[in-house]
Parts: structure tokens; C-alpha cells; sequence
């Protein structure tokens, strides 16, 4: 048996076989990564409502009603103990009997003299209902007046409250849509960035199996050296 020979069978294709092997192996393993890089990848975040994201601390404006509860004393209340007590008269019979009284309302003549637009039917109307209110609020007991000025007032610090809570909050729910829509964008790079591991791996798994294969002929059809 010649070195060159000897050199051959020996060396070189023994270790060819062992050496695409392993590469192979490593193609399956970079095929494997892009797979499953790429299904990953698909995974997205779903981007969840300011009700979902904040849960029960989401800044959500109630009603009078709703803030104060059982507490919260309304027009129409304070209209009915009012008129019940007999010192409020119904809208309209205080529209009839109060035109151009002292503590009415003026007449529409008298009205115009002062104000004068467009939309003054509508503007006169709106008059009239301010001056009702203003026989309703005089005329009932005092300390429903001030219950409902403190309510009033109450409401408004509330509101203020819950304006700035969700002006810090719109802050934060536009850092975590920010935060999920990067998320998602890099997840679509990673998808397309997954072919080339993908495409590599195929490519080296299929040329170390095609070398593994000359190699493994080469040995079964190599001729026994009779020495």
C-alpha cells in the first residue's frame, strides 16, 4: 500500500465522513434555530384597551349620582320639597303669575330692550329657565341650598382630579402602545432575519448529506487490500 494511498483511505476519508457530519449537524441545528425563530415570530402582543391596561385604577368620570350615591341630592329633589312645601311654584304657573314681577322674570318686550341677536327665542328661553332656577334655590330650606353649593363645589375638585389622573395616564398607556408596537415591529424583523439561518442551514444540510453519501459509496465499494 502506497503514503498516497494509505494517506486516502487512512486520513482522508475517514475524516471527511466525521467532518461533514458535523457540519451537517450543525446545519440541522441552524435550521432548527431559524423554525423556530420564524414561528416565534408570530407570537405577536396583543395591544390592550386603557379599561384592560389600567383595570380598576382606569381614571372613568361619574355621574353626580354615581360619585355621591345614595347622598347626592338632585334639581329635581330640591324642585319637589320645594313645591311640596308650598313656597316654589310649578315652572309654569310661575311663568304666568311672575312676568314682569320684581322677583320674575321680564317679559320678552322688556328683554329685547337689552339683549338683541340671532338666536335670542332661544337665548330668551334659556333666560327664563335661569330665573326659575334662582325662585327655586331662594325659596327652599337653607341647608339644602348648602348641601347642594357643597356638592357642587365637591364635584368640580373631582373632576379637576380626574382630569390631570387621566392626562397621566394617556402618558403611560402612549409609553406601552409605543413599547407593544416596537415589540411587534422587531418581531417582524426576526422574521425575515430567520430565513437566512433557514436557507443556510438547508443549503449546508443537504451538501454534508450529499458529501456523506460519496464518502459512505467510496467506503463500501473501496477494494479489500489483500496485504
Amino acid at each position: 500500500m502506497g503514503i498516497t494511498t494509505n494517506f486516502e483511505r487512512k486520513l482522508f476519508f475517514v475524516f471527511g465522513r466525521h467532518i461533514w457530519n458535523v457540519i451537517g449537524v450543525s446545519g440541522f441545528v441552524a435550521l432548527l434555530a431559524g423554525c423556530i425563530l420564524f414561528f416565534e415570530s408570530f407570537a405577536t402582543t396583543n395591544l390592550k384597551s386603557k379599561e384592560q391596561y389600567f383595570g380598576r385604577s382606569y381614571a372613568t368620570l361619574q355621574s353626580k349620582k354615581e360619585y355621591f350615591g345614595k347622598d347626592y341630592l338632585s334639581n329635581k329633589e330640591i324642585l319637589d320639597i320645594g313645591i311640596s312645601s308650598g313656597e316654589v311654584l310649578i315652572y309654569e304657573e310661575w311663568i304666568e303669575k311672575m312676568k314682569n314681577k320684581k322677583d320674575g322674570y321680564k317679559g320678552i318686550g322688556n328683554w329685547l330692550l337689552t339683549v338683541w341677536d340671532e338666536n335670542a327665542d332661544i337665548e330668551y328661553e334659556e333666560y327664563q329657565k335661569k330665573k326659575y332656577q334662582e325662585h327655586v334655590m331662594s325659596n327652599i330650606p337653607k341647608d339644602l341650598v348648602s348641601k347642594k353649593q357643597t356638592q357642587d363645589q365637591s364635584y368640580i375638585e373631582y373632576k379637576t382630579k380626574l382630569l390631570k389622573r387621566k392626562k397621566e395616564q394617556a402618558i403611560v398607556y402612549k409609553d406601552y402602545k409605543n413599547d407593544v408596537s416596537q415589540k411587534n415591529s422587531l418581531k417582524e424583523v426576526r422574521r425575515a432575519t430567520s430565513l437566512f439561518p433557514i436557507s443556510w442551514g438547508f443549503g449546508v444540510l443537504s451538501f454534508s448529506s450529499v458529501m456523506s453519501t460519496v464518502f459512505s459509496i467510496e467506503r463500501n465499494t473501496r477494494k479489500i487490500d489483500p496485504n
